[in-house]
């Protein structure tokens, strides 16, 4: 053969192999076309799913597919042979490496499981293929025992970011399906329970009305509109509450409590409640020695409201007990355990994953047997978060349930304040200090809330003094008659919080008066009465439905600060000054950080990392360490009087330029 003739045959080869190339893709591009076909988009996720396993088992063969996928923080399964379930922990090496690494992984299969057994040429593999959008993994596909070529693998990989677009799209809507469900739910049910009370508020206020209503009765019907009135009132908070925590607007009141005294005031609230039923209700503190905790007690006896008012609404028989321990996290921290067990109908296990969420109950049939909202666990969840911690559940169907929630706390007589620098003078302690609401001036008119909030007042030895028109407010002010507080009352008549709050700010500047604690009161949380710029006149605004027991607890917060304020130093020298008005972003981090002790925000903690790293290494570093400990204690009301102090020292004077070196 000549080189002319070898040439040609050199080509001839070298075009039947670019044919036959060409021929592998098409046929290749052919198969994903076609799978891409019997897959069913509009389907739900299982009939997806379905379709999608259906597709490559008929158009690649092998002996199983099997598809892992995450939804709701769970991993999901499903293969050939119908099998669905959720996947506590993966137990496939192959597949684990790949939820690892997100890439794509193959093995050589051995055919003796097969009915290729005995096929010496064929070479089997599995594939296990991520499905990802972007940087994020959904799930994986593991295909056994095929006899695929790595070009068909290829046209696999935009094959299967098409399958998880779908996937994820599928997940993200049956999501939004079953919320606005929930909500739909919840909405008929919420009518449900807000005209119970009002029904029965309004019948009872017709009774009432008729002038035959014997004094016995009149009794009967005021008892009967005040439980409706607290019931409704309860209900409403609820949604509050929940609306609050979802807008990150909840503030905590953190304060040292014995648990003792609110398992107490638990069991007063529902002993009643379990006797009718017949049930036995017992609570106890199992940890020995009693002593104080830093808690928010209200938002506790809340969260143990909500459990044991469901413990008794679901046990018919038997008892409902209810504990409390301190306990230690893996690092060593006091943390408070709260539990409600009970011998009820217990929680089925194909229900148990839905508890938590706001809006959806157990059984949310219409023909229920217990009725409510479905709010009640997801605030005992939302709290515990809010503070740190965390709540759950131990449930047998027809053996009862066990409901517990854990929260970070600390012992309040073990506070250590000789830990304190020298750069402090320690005269007078916070904690030491027991001043008490005596005057306040109420700005209101003769509305029903003014007269309400007065008469309240009064009742606990409270002087109000009360006035309800423009010109009264320079002369009371002018006279500075020792108010611990001022009162405005968002009712008035075409006032505004604002414009009264400024006004009064007026009036201390020109007649060089100290500055007074402004309370605005408003129907509203982001009242339309507030204009943006004049925001920092009011010092707290409280939105109803509020206590009289929190107004006043704010108020002498406000005094025991100011106080402090007055009789603490905090010494720090010229330079120091300097670098902490040089010092870039720190002002932004202490904004946010006292924001947050002002309203005993557990975020407080990380945001005290922050300004750590900021601090660390200069002149000033000295000076937060001992808020650092206040903070890290949980102690927020002291740790936002020495975060104060520190601003108000380190802005006094400066007179050279020194720069943040972080």
């Amino acid at each position: 053969m000549n080189s002319n003739e070898h040439d040609l045959q050199m080509r001839i080869e070298h075009l039947e192999h670019r044919v036959r190339k060409l021929s592998e893709e098409k046929a290749n591009l052919h198969l994903v076309l076609h799978m891409v076909e019997l897959l069913n988009p509009i389907a739900g996720i299982d009939y997806f799913l379905d379709s999608m396993i259906a597709a490559l088992c008929g158009s690649l063969g092998g002996t199983n597919t099997e598809i892992y996928y995450l939804d709701e923080g769970e991993i999901h399964y499903v293969n050939l042979f119908g099998e669905k379930r959720i996947v506590g922990e993966i137990e496939d090496s192959l597949v684990a490496e790949v939820f690892a690494t997100r890439h794509f992984v193959e093995q050589n299969t051995d055919l003796n499981h097969t009915l290729l057994k005995d096929n010496v040429a064929a070479v089997a593999c599995t594939w296990v293929m991520p499905l990802t959008i972007g940087d994020q993994i959904l799930g994986v596909v593991k295909m056994s025992d095929l006899l695929g070529s790595a070009q068909m693998r290829n046209y696999l990989a935009p094959f299967f970011s098409h399958i998880a677009l779908i996937l994820n799209n599928k997940i993200q809507t049956r999501k939004a399906e079953a919320a606005n469900r929930a909500k739909s739910s919840f909405l008929a049910t919420m009518s449900h329970e807000i005209r119970t009370p009002l029904n029965g508020i309004l019948g009872m206020a017709q009774l009432l009305a008729k002038q035959e209503c014997s004094d016995a009765k009149r009794m009967e019907c005021v008892r009967t509109i005040l439980t409706s009135g607290n019931n409704l009132l309860a209900l409403l908070n609820d949604i509050l509450d929940l609306s609050k925590i979802e807008a990150n607007r909840l503030e905590l009141n953190l304060l040292a409590v014995q648990p003792q005294r609110i398992l107490d005031e638990i069991m007063t609230l529902f002993s009643g409640a379990a006797q009718q039923k017949g049930l036995r209700i017992h609570a106890a503190w199992v940890d020995g020695e009693v002593k104080a905790y830093q808690v928010d007690s209200l938002r506790v006896k809340q969260m143990l409201s909500n459990l044991v008012s469901n413990a008794i609404k679901f046990t018919d028989r038997g008892s409902v007990r209810i504990e409390a321990r301190s306990i230690l996290d893996e690092s060593g921290n006091c943390l408070l355990e709260f539990s409600v067990s009970d011998t009820g109908i217990g929680i089925p296990k194909d229900k148990q994953r839905e508890l938590f969420k706001p809006f959806t109950q157990v059984d949310s049939s219409s023909n229920r047997r217990y009725v409510g909202t479905g709010l009640g666990l997801s605030l005992v969840s939302r709290f515990a978060e809010l503070m740190q911690g965390k709540a759950g559940f131990e449930s047998d169907e027809g053996q009862g349930s066990r409901f517990w929630f854990r929260i970070p706390t600390r012992v309040d007589n073990e506070i250590d304040n000789t830990a304190l620098p020298s750069n402090i003078d320690e005269s007078s302690q916070l904690s030491n200090l027991n001043l008490k609401l005596k005057r306040v001036l109420l700005i209101a008119s003769d509305s029903v809330h003014g007269a309400n909030l007065s008469a309240q007042l009064k009742a606990r030895s409270i002087d109000a003094f009360s006035i309800d028109l423009d010109d009264q407010i320079p002369d009371v002010i002018d006279k500075d008659l020792g108010f611990d507080a001022i009162i405005i009352e968002s009712s008035l008549e075409n006032r505004s919080l604002s414009r009264l709050a400024r006004k009064i700010r007026d009036l201390e500047s020109a007649n060089r008066l100290p500055r007074a604690f402004i309370i605005g009161i408003s129907d509203k949380q982001h009242s339309d009465e507030l204009d943006t710029e004049f925001e920092q006149d009011i010092d707290e605004l409280l939105v109803r439905p509020f206590t009289i027991e929190h107004l006043v607890n704010v108020i002498e917060s406000h005094i025991r600060l100011s106080a402090a304020l007055q009789q603490k130093t905090v010494i720090c020298n010229e330079e120091e000054r300097l670098f902490f008005k040089n010092c870039e972003g720190i002002t932004e981090i202490l904004d946010d950080l006292e924001r947050q002790l002002e309203k005993n925000m557990f975020t407080a903690v990380e945001q005290f990392n922050m300004l750590q790293a900021k601090v660390d290494g200069s002149s000033i570093a000295s000076h937060f360490v001992a808020l650092g400990k206040l903070i890290n204690d949980m102690n927020f009301e002291e740790a936002h009087l020495q975060l104060k102090l520190l601003r108000e020292r380190f802005s006094e004077t400066e007179t050279k330029e020194t720069h943040c070196g972080h």
